[in-house]
């Protein structure tokens, strides 16, 4: 996912934990570019700044 320069987005990642997901190789916990908010419906919530991101959910 691309978020465009001088924005922020909040991106909804199918997970039940956010200890399953990893963005960069790295554990969310590991990264200060991601922010989790919090869980809806089965999705984890985080916000990021501009940049490209990939999440993978283990």
């Amino acid at each position: 996912m691309t978020v465009p320069t001088n924005t922020v987005a909040r991106i909804h990642v199918p997970a039940s934990q956010a200890a399953q997901i990893l963005t960069g190789g790295e554990p969310l916990s590991k990264t200060k570019k991601v922010k989790v908010i919090g869980s809806k419906d089965g999705y984890q919530v985080v916000e990021v700044g501009s940049g490209f991101y990939e999440f993978v959910v283990r």
